[in-house]
C-alpha cells in the first residue's frame, strides 16, 4: 500500500507478462476472499427440490449421450466379409 491508498501487485512467478498478471489477479482475489466472511446460506426446501431435479436431468442427458455415441462407433467396426 502506497500513501496515498494505492495497492501495488506484482508477480514475477513466470516469463510470461500475461500469466504473471493473471497470478497477481489471483492473489488480489485471495485477498479480497480472506476479507469476507463465509456465509452459509441455507436453501429452502423448493430450492433444493429444483436443484435434485436439474442434477437427474443432467446424469439422464449424460447417459443418453453416451449411449448414442457408443451406437455411432460400434457402426464404425469393420463389415464382416
Amino acid at each position: 500500500m502506497t500513501k496515498e491508498g494505492y495497492l501495488f501487485l506484482s508477480s514475477d512467478r513466470t516469463r510470461s507478462q500475461h500469466l504473471n498478471t493473471a497470478d497477481a489477479l489471483e492473489k488480489l482475489r485471495e485477498m479480497i476472499r480472506d476479507c469476507e466472511p463465509a456465509e452459509e446460506v441455507e436453501l429452502s426446501l423448493e430450492t433444493l427440490e429444483v436443484l435434485r431435479k436439474r442434477k437427474e436431468k443432467a446424469v439422464r442427458e449424460r447417459l443418453q449421450e453416451k449411449r448414442i455415441k457408443s451406437a455411432i462407433k460400434s457402426q464404425r467396426g469393420s463389415a464382416n466379409l
